[in-house]
């Protein structure tokens, strides 16, 4: 039996910056039709009145068991927040800690219309068993430092961790390899993590130029830049996935578009750090692959995508002092297509085509914030919210409809994550 969406409008993010209105066929797990078709005998039928079908959002860039200390160590300064916070409620996690974490983390997203995530945390094998339990699509990597010692041992667990779980979930969880920064691993990790990610065709996820700081941490130990380093080092011929580079240089954007970095920018994450305002715009004119990611919750405090396509449009407008410097097409591009480029899997999902996996969310467009119809792009970028994604298809399967996850018990989850983050963080 197949899954037909009746009399819908869609927006493909395929073909330009327009919606239609026809009807989708999903069958297993890829959809199988679009357009104006009719529907089979035996169709599970969903009526699309009053909903517009879209590409589910894609966060490019994670920690999702770090829900548990939301709002935990607010108001700090990235390094001081990590290692005198952060770092210390991390070491107290437990597997089932970090379980309930990721499946409030998970809930979260799906509530709100985000079908995959880039995460990067320990303990990941909770991630594929909360895959597993939600139906959400991820893209994991085992985030490990070797702090200058012993990378063998974290070389061995990254190469280790992506052979196991590589298609796990019922193909639901692809896999990369960790690095956390340039400033936790050094030199002889780095390039025997870049040799392997070549080797092995495994992509890297890392954190890169986030702060001033760590332009001048490497630059001291080293004498180059974050950038012309980790290219020295063979890691930018490897296929990488670059979270939040906020601080680059000119001469790093036309390495960066030539190596072919997918960059992640984290703008609520790096606003509430005061980190500091990615050169978004010269990215997009190069034509590098910019997703978007949320960041973890302790440092954004959401996993809402739509908030974040909403303050990465807003806050580089007032930056340029240039309304048109980005535009609702290019925002929701950067929350689907580009951040389906970022995770190498954009000949698998981030539009709504004949072939790609069924990742779709229909919204309820009869809200009163989303009237008068004038520019529906607009509307979505500007107005949206994560309340109005009304179902949640993933992989070809209903996992939320009228709002109701399918997969997860709310209260459940809800419980448990206050019960271990209380016992976490009243030590």
């Amino acid at each position: 039996m197949a899954l037909f969406i009746k009399n819908i409008e869609y927006l493909t993010m395929a073909d330009g910056a327009q919606t239609a209105f026809g009807s989708i066929r999903i069958e297993n797990d890829i959809i199988a039709a679009i357009g104006q078709i009719e529907p089979q005998a035996d169709d599970e039928i969903i009526d699309g009145k009053h909903l517009l079908a879209m590409p589910g959002l894609i966060n490019s860039h994670n920690h999702a068991a770090m829900t548990l200390l939301r709002s935990y160590a607010d108001n700090l300064p990235l390094m001081e927040w990590l290692n005198t916070k952060i770092f210390p409620a991390e070491a107290l996690l437990t597997a089932d800690d970090i379980y309930a974490g990721i499946l409030l983390a998970q809930l979260e997203m799906i509530k709100g219309g985000t079908t995959c995530y880039a995460d990067m945390y320990f303990r990941q094998e909770q991630a594929v068993r909360a895959c597993e339990q939600s139906g959400i699509r991820a893209s994991l990597c085992l985030g490990t430092a070797d702090n200058f010692d012993n990378f063998k041992e974290k070389l061995d667990d990254s190469l280790h961790f992506c052979e196991t779980y590589n298609h796990s979930a019922g193909g639901l969880v692809s896999v990369m390899l960790g690095p956390h920064a340039p400033y936790t691993c050094s030199q002889t990790y780095l390039r025997s993590i870049s040799e392997l990610s070549i080797e092995k065709d495994l992509p890297i996820h890392i954190h890169i130029a986030e702060t001033q700081n760590e332009q001048e941490i490497i630059k001291q130990q080293t004498g180059m830049k974050v950038i012309p380093y980790l290219n020295s080092l063979g890691m930018l011929d490897a296929k990488v996935l670059a979270a939040h580079m906020v601080y680059v240089y000119a001469e790093d954007i036309e390495l960066l578009r030539d190596k072919k970095v997918g960059v992640s920018i984290c703008t609520q994450s790096e606003m509430k750090l005061a980190s500091g305002i990615a050169p978004l715009p010269e990215y997009l004119k190069e034509g590098i692959a910019v997703g978007l990611g949320t960041d973890g919750t302790s440092s954004n405090n959401d996993l809402d995508m739509w908030e974040e396509m909403r303050s990465t449009a807003l806050l580089h407008k007032v930056d340029r002092l240039d309304s048109t410097i980005i535009t609702p097409y290019e925002t929701l591009s950067m929350g689907t297509t580009g951040s389906a480029r970022c995770l190498f899997l954009d000949q698998q999902i981030g539009t709504l085509e004949v072939g790609k996996k069924a990742d779709i969310i229909l919204l309820n467009t009869l809200q009163p914030h989303l009237y008068p119809r004038n520019d529906i792009l607009s509307l979505l970028v500007y107005c949206a919210h994560a309340s109005d994604v009304e179902t949640v298809i993933i992989d070809g399967k209903i996992v939320m409809k009228n709002r109701q996850c399918l997969t997860l018990d709310e209260e459940k989850i809800l419980f448990e994550a206050e019960r271990c983050a209380k016992r976490i963080l009243n030590r």
